[in-house]
């Protein structure tokens, strides 16, 4: 080495020793480096692992390590799935069948009322009767051997039945009227007429209708009279009678007196 390059190298350790004073083993400096958290740490962490785990296991929950020492609570479940969904399907079941006996109900329920609609109205069209006659100051029940339905035979009314349909018919309202309008009209009794032996008209079996309480039932093929008595006195004029049954057909019949 030469005596230039033996210089140097003197003059730069002088310089690196008078600049960079020897570090303090006991001085806390920024080129040290910190202990890790975790290690000062550890002793605290690993006591209150301990007293989570002495406090949770009085609750009776399960705990289990894992590599780095960390206990954590192992989740415990209270029922099983497989108890779970036979719950779910007992459920489902137990809906579904008071869903089917409800709808059930309701599709009985309806083909029953829809039976009976159609039922009515079939025995709507096949009821079928005429009036055929009606006469003034007369009372029919009276001389059909039976008793007497009018009061006062000037006001008193009567009108013969035929019902040709093929089913039975219930009378339920007479309306009686003039030229003015409706008269009201009271003491209403029915019979059905049969020949006797001196082919003369009674009603059968002597029975009697009282229009004012009870609908006037006459049989299909069956002739049937209607004697009431008017609260007005009849006059001379026109005269109009409409029967009206209990399904709701109606007849016309139009007469005059004097």
């Amino acid at each position: 080495m030469s005596m230039d390059n033996h210089n140097d190298v003197h003059t730069h350790h002088y310089y690196y020793h008078h600049h960079h004073p020897p570090i303090n083993p006991n001085h806390n400096t920024h080129h040290l480096k910190s202990k890790p958290e975790h290690v000062s740490e550890s002793k605290h962490t690993k006591n209150k692992v301990l007293v989570a785990n002495d406090d949770t296991n009085k609750n009776g929950k399960d705990y289990e390590s894992n590599k780095n020492g960390i206990t954590r609570a192992r989740q415990r479940y209270g029922i099983s799935p497989v108890i779970a969904t036979t719950i779910i399907l007992g459920i489902t079941v137990t809906l579904g069948i008071a869903l089917w006996a409800f709808a059930n109900s309701s599709v009985g329920t309806s083909a029953t009322t829809y039976a009976s609609t159609i039922t009515d109205y079939i025995n709507y069209l096949r009821e079928r009767f005429v009036i055929f006659n009606m006469a003034f100051k007369y009372d029919a029940i009276e001389n059909s051997n039976a008793p007497s339905a009018c009061s006062d035979n000037t006001k008193c009314v009567s009108i013969w039945l035929y019902n040709n349909g093929q089913v039975p018919l219930n009378v339920k309202t007479i309306i009686f009227s003039n030229s003015n309008g409706a008269l009201t009209v009271n003491s209403i009794y029915g019979c059905i007429l049969v020949t006797d032996n001196d082919g003369s008209s009674i009603c059968k079996d002597g029975v009697v209708t009282n229009m004012s309480t009870d609908m006037f039932r006459i049989g299909a093929r069956e002739v049937g009279v209607i004697a009431f008595q008017s609260e007005q006195a009849l006059s001379n004029g026109a005269y109009t009678v409409r029967v009206l049954t209990e399904r709701g057909n109606v007849q016309v019949y139009n007469q005059s007196l004097g």
